[in-house]
């Protein structure tokens, strides 16, 4: 499991680790779920998981032969990567990479993870691309040609406590020293698309909660010096998470530390209240 609030228990923070550009991505047995979802809402819903502006292609480019060489290089158990396609060996998918080799799109569909695309300007680093399936209630096509303030403008504190930092660390950040961090919330159904207008299936009162986490990389392109931004999804039963003793004690310190508008930012305030009876009730641990 990849719980970040047990090491990083402030809200406000990069929490920023080195990355082996050998696990840049992490392809597993949920890949075809994945797969099928971003064919399904690239067809469905295009415009919100789908952006990218002229100024990316150079980028896209990039990325696409980076990923191609470290999917070759690092997977080669789970993908066959030729010329042009690359089949995923379990479920025999095959994408197509030689007729559309400019296409975010066809490059989110080699991985689990989103990728979105940052290019420097003079007024910061905007989002210039991306191809965005599972988004944590923020909507791309609202975010898209914005700088990095502009796109965390909602974060409650951030100007005052991040921006300054996070703008420093996109200017000075080098190639070949990738690094990763972890955010999560908790979410009462397990979709991978959850956005604001997508209404949520099932019993917000009953349904059983569940641990949402968002495993971030960061990765400067040599060339073009675009700084690629992936997000990939994993979603834990709530109890399974608390039925661990240090788990459940770094749940209850991170919630007790937000502040209303923290809560209301990553949508737990309509959940306080099983939240708090769950953390109350005496731990069950897991078999």
């Amino acid at each position: 499991m990849y719980l970040p609030f047990i090491k990083d228990k402030k809200f406000l923070y990069m929490g920023l680790n080195r990355l082996d550009e050998r696990t840049w991505f992490e392809p597993d047995n949920e890949w075809t779920e994945f797969f099928e979802h971003k064919l399904a809402v690239m067809e469905q819903r295009r415009e919100q998981c789908l952006q990218t502006l002229p100024s990316a292609i150079g980028a896209e480019q990039e990325l696409q032969r980076r990923m191609l060489a470290n999917l070759a290089v690092n997977h080669a158990s789970v993908f066959d990567v030729a010329d042009n396609t690359v089949t995923h060996r379990a479920s025999g998918a095959v994408i197509d990479v030689g007729s559309d080799h400019t296409s975010i799109r066809q490059s989110s569909l080699l991985v689990q993870d989103d990728l979105c695309l940052m290019q420097e300007s003079p007024e910061g680093y905007r989002l210039t691309a991306a191809s965005l399936c599972s988004p944590s209630y923020w909507h791309l096509e609202e975010k898209i040609g914005q700088t990095l303030d502009e796109i965390h403008q909602p974060l409650p504190g951030y100007a005052e406590g991040l921006s300054d930092s996070m703008n420093r660390f996109f200017a000075r950040m080098k190639t070949g020293k990738p690094v990763w961090r972890g955010n999560w919330s908790i979410v009462a159904h397990p979709g991978l698309m959850q956005r604001l207008d997508t209404p949520t299936p099932g019993n917000i009162e009953t349904d059983p909660l569940w641990f949402r986490v968002e495993r971030q990389t960061l990765l400067r392109l040599p060339d073009t010096g675009a700084i690629c931004f992936t997000i990939r999804i994993h979603r834990y039963p709530l109890e399974t998470v608390i039925s661990q003793p240090e788990a459940r004690e770094a749940v209850k310190a991170a919630l007790a530390e937000m502040s209303p508008e923290e809560k209301n930012y990553k949508s737990l305030a309509e959940l306080q209240w099983r939240l708090q009876r769950l953390l109350e009730e005496p731990a069950t641990p897991s078999p």
